[in-house]
């Protein structure tokens, strides 16, 4: 609908300390959390022209949870976004690319005997060392439809006159020039038949 968000959330909802208060004289603290959507989170909110044109205000957001870090005596963890927010203007049916959500992840892993890997010298004796990278790109193709439009009328095509500051009035005008020079009659042509002779009501003298 014209004007009303539409919202897509696919994922988890991770809790995030905000902060902890104390109840009573030496009692126990109490953690305050909020919850974050981490996932796929899509905002849209459409407005619909005249002329079969929609302008989408989009929020598009791709996020997970990279690791946890210690913060306060907690342990919080890591969020990694990428995120778009973008507004195109497109005609009804028109088909719209939204890229450059790009993730690049490196992973290096140590496989072998307990201890013996930590060794400089040993750990490539006694152990096996693997590494990967893996890049990845999230591309999101959005097609808006025109259900039911508004529709124009001659009405809605009338000039409107308004009065001065002092005294408002309201009178619904003519139709538009372009409207009116369809809408209005031709005058006859009567070049065809002739000029009419006029009568003269005064009587006549033998």
């Amino acid at each position: 609908m014209d004007g009303e968000k539409a919202s897509l959330k696919i994922g988890d909802r991770v809790p995030i300390a905000t902060g902890s208060f104390q109840s009573g004289l030496g009692g126990s603290v109490n953690t305050q959390f909020q919850y974050l959507d981490v996932g796929v989170n899509i905002d849209i909110t459409p407005y619909v022209h005249a002329n079969h044109e929609v302008t989408l205000k989009m929020s598009l957001e791709i996020s997970s949870v990279a690791g946890v870090q210690n913060i306060g005596g907690f342990n919080q963890p890591t969020i990694g976004q990428r995120r778009i927010e973008h507004e195109a203007r497109l005609a009804d049916g028109e088909v719209n690319l939204i890229g450059g959500i790009l993730n690049d992840t490196d992973t290096q892993s140590m496989s072998g005997y307990p201890w013996l890997t930590k060794i400089p010298i040993l750990k490539y004796l006694f152990g096996q060392e693997t590494k990967e990278r893996a890049q990845s790109e999230i591309v999101f193709a959005i097609t808006p439809h025109i259900i039911r439009s508004n529709e124009v009328t001659d009405d809605n095509l009338r000039m409107v006159d308004i009065g001065s500051g002092t005294n408002v009035t309201y009178r619904k005008g003519e139709l538009a020039p372009a409207v009116a020079a369809q809408t209005m009659p031709q005058p006859a042509d009567n070049r065809s038949q002739g000029t009419p002779t006029p009568v003269s009501s005064k009587p006549r003298i033998p």
